[in-house]
């Protein structure tokens, strides 16, 4: 027997574009959750790190991970004139960023007014500030920082020299879901203030929360979110002249569901007989009430698939048959699928389509039924010791949603 199984498969753009002069960073993630994996459906995050890892591996981003990890990406936005002033005011530290908490992403199917709800929240922020102030403004005697302040942790790595300082705190499990505020004010008592000092990039860790893709219908989703960039807004890096006022992350969701079939050893072949054999029948001179074979499998499945005979090397108005090897007679043999609660399918080679109304199945147990009726077992006992024989495939298929 073959079967198709079509993988389940969520390809996610995330597309961020500031307002004004901002560039576009194309963020994928691929998604297979699959209905027999024990450890639950798992979203990959495939989007490329787009942040050289030159200061060592996992410093930025670690490549694929599942959706629910921290991913980083940075964003081509500048933040000029920033104050870095000796005053008492958070605002003017050294490094400075407030960012806000979790918010949800609205995700809705095209074409419908289906709906799932996705949770974005910050995990890292960040900078690339240049010139480097902190020689000249920090207690260090160097370029480097050696800690943060606030809401965030200081990671091991960062990059620094006298013209740039690359920067990137873990922002606290806590505040990821209320937000908060980080920064280094450790300054050098003689320090005033510095200036010409330009953010020329920020860069923001983030991990989804997405629906469960067993509880969604195959279909394409799309969402956005929109956080806002300045003073007191969702990311604010301080007093200074922000470039771009928002940072919108656009996102497309595929979802195709999967469908696994698993045949025993062996089911290549399946032999018809009375359902108590031959022995019953031998010289009685009656003919049994049918010839049949049942063929058990295991089936794992989360959304609608679709059953049909998809080759019969010898068939009649869409039924398959067989054919005796010594002559030219052919009879009709019947297919059907048997679910759960023991109903019998017929199956043509159209196709019949099978829906999911009460969620995953993983491990069932199901049959096929093959049966040549008395009708044409009795044409078939008028060439005694005969053999029939014929091939059909069976095609399971997964419903796939167009792109």
């Amino acid at each position: 027997m073959n079967y198709r199984y079509a993988l389940y498969a969520l390809m996610g753009y995330l597309l961020l574009s500031p307002l004004t002069e901002a560039a576009t960073i194309q963020v994928t993630a691929e998604y297979k959750p699959a209905p027999y994996d024990i450890n639950g459906s798992k979203f990959i995050n495939t989007t490329p790190c787009s942040i050289s890892n030159s200061s060592g591996p996992d410093f930025w981003c670690n490549g694929t991970a599942s959706l629910d990890k921290e991913q980083a990406i940075k964003v081509e936005t500048k933040i000029l004139e920033k104050i870095i002033k000796n005053d008492q005011k958070l605002e003017h530290a050294i490094t400075y960023q407030k960012f806000s908490g979790e918010k949800t992403v609205e995700l809705i199917k095209k074409g419908s007014s289906t709906t799932h709800k996705m949770k974005f929240k910050l995990t890292q922020i960040g900078a690339s500030q240049t010139p480097n102030a902190v020689k000249e403004a920090g207690d260090t005697g160097s370029y480097w920082l050696n800690s943060v302040k606030g809401d965030c942790n200081r990671r091991l790595a960062v990059w620094a020299n006298s013209e740039i300082l690359d920067y990137f705190y873990d922002i606290k499990t806590a505040n990821q879901q209320s937000g908060g505020v980080c920064y280094n004010n450790e300054f050098k008592p003689e320090f005033t203030s510095s200036k010409n000092v330009t953010l020329q990039r920020i860069y923001i860790g983030y991990k989804l929360q997405p629906p469960d893709p067993l509880k969604m219908e195959n279909g394409t989703y799309k969402g956005n979110i929109t956080l806002s960039l300045g003073r007191n807004k969702d990311l604010d890096f301080g007093d200074a002249t922000y470039s771009d006022s928002n940072v919108t992350i656009e996102f497309t969701l595929r979802v195709t569901h999967q469908l696994k079939v698993e045949f025993p050893a062996g089911s290549n072949k399946v032999i018809l007989q009375p359902p108590k054999g031959w022995a019953p029948w031998i010289n009685s001179g009656k003919t049994p009430n049918n010839l049949k074979a049942e063929l058990p499998f295991k089936l794992w499945f989360s959304a609608p698939f679709d059953v049909s005979l998809s080759y019969c090397q010898y068939q009649n108005n869409g039924q398959c048959q067989l054919k005796n090897i010594k002559n030219s007679h052919k009879t009709n043999i019947e297919i059907s699928y048997i679910n759960g609660i023991g109903k019998s399918v017929p199956l043509s080679t159209s196709k019949y389509h099978f829906t999911n109304t009460d969620g995953t199945y993983i491990n069932v147990a199901r049959k096929l039924l093959f049966e040549i009726n008395k009708t044409n077992l009795t044409e078939m006992m008028k060439y005694p010791g005969s053999t029939y024989q014929g091939d059909v495939t069976i095609m399971f298929e997964a419903e796939i949603p167009p792109l």
